[in-house]
């Protein structure tokens, strides 16, 4: 699938293999499509941007170009997280551009096989976080896959609920 392309939801939508990004946010566990990751930074002081809302952190250089930064926390129904230098930033391709979302740790890569992923289907959101579209297991515990445009569209329109978004 390519950079910034949805996964579509629904039980026939689950791909056929999915490379992800295990990352820990807030504690917990999540998956994040390799092909909308571009790269793994560590965490710089970001930059405050007047009237942003609260989970846009700010912006931070990379290599000369201004990066959105945003906690992805408060949309997975978390509290937000506390930036440490242990922090790393995963930075995503979107539509409008790149954008750095904060995680508490990088696991590392993980392929998942068709008969490891269960899609989730809009209705069925609820117990696993909003914003996700598939979950796998790992070690015994349910890992979701996170949509990563619903994460960082967020930060075009902040007026989306949690859980209103795909």
């Amino acid at each position: 699938m390519a950079p910034g392309q949805e996964y579509p939801r629904g039980p026939e939508a689950v791909p056929r293999e999915l490379e992800v990004l295990v990352v820990r946010i807030a504690g917990r566990r999540y998956g994040v499509p390799v092909s909308a990751v571009r790269e793994v930074l560590p965490l710089v002081e970001p930059r405050p941007v007047p009237a942003w809302p609260d989970f846009a952190l700010g912006l931070i250089d990379v290599r000369g170009a201004a990066l959105p930064l945003v906690d992805p926390a408060p949309s997975l129904g978390e509290a937000p997280l506390s930036l440490t230098p242990s922090c790393r930033v995963v930075v995503l391709a979107g539509p409008e551009g790149a954008t750095g979302v904060v995680v508490d740790e990088v696991e590392g890569l993980l392929r998942v096989a068709p008969l490891g992923l269960e899609a989730i289907a809009p209705a069925s959101v609820r117990p696993h976080p909003p914003r996700c579209t598939a979950v796998f297991s790992l070690g015994g515990a349910t890992v979701p896959v996170l949509a990563p445009q619903a994460l960082i569209a967020k930060l075009a329109d902040p007026a989306d609920p949690v859980g209103e978004a795909p």
